[in-house]
C-alpha cells in the first residue's frame, strides 16, 4: 500500500447498511480508484485495492448500500500504517492525510469502527 502514499484522495465515504450498520470505508483516488476497508469473517481487517469505486460482489445488492462522506476527501495521503493483531492478521488501517489529519479503520469484536481525529 505504499504506492498510495502521494495519491489524492478524492472522497472518503461509510458505506452503510439498509439497517444502518457500518458495512465498510471507501476511499477513492483522484485516479478513480479505490480502497475498501471491512471485517471479514475471521475479523481480520480486509482492505481491498479497486480500480474503480463499484462495490465489489460481497456487498451485494449494491442498491442496499448508501455512502455518508467522513474527513479526508481532497486531502493527499501522507502514509498508510497497517496494524496487526497478536496472530500477526492485519485488524487496523491508518491513514494520514496532509495537514496531520489522521482516519483509522479497525476491527474491533468482528465489526468496523471507524474514527477520525
Amino acid at each position: 500500500m505504499d504506492e498510495l502514499a502521494g495519491a489524492v484522495a478524492e472522497s472518503v465515504v461509510e458505506v452503510r447498511d439498509e439497517d444502518g450498520d457500518l458495512a465498510a470505508l471507501q476511499i477513492v483516488f483522484d485516479d478513480g480508484s479505490a480502497l475498501l476497508c471491512t471485517v471479514w469473517t475471521d475479523w481480520s481487517l480486509r482492505t481491498d485495492r479497486r480500480p474503480d469505486a463499484t462495490l465489489p460482489d460481497y456487498l451485494w445488492p449494491p442498491e442496499s448500500y448508501t455512502r455518508r462522506p467522513v474527513t479526508g476527501g481532497g486531502r493527499r495521503v501522507v502514509a498508510l500504517r497497517p496494524e496487526t493483531d497478536e496472530a500477526g492478521e492485519q485488524s487496523g488501517l491508518e491513514v494520514e492525510f496532509e495537514g496531520g489529519r489522521r482516519l483509522t479503520a479497525r476491527s474491533v469484536g468482528g465489526e468496523l469502527a471507524v474514527v477520525t481525529d
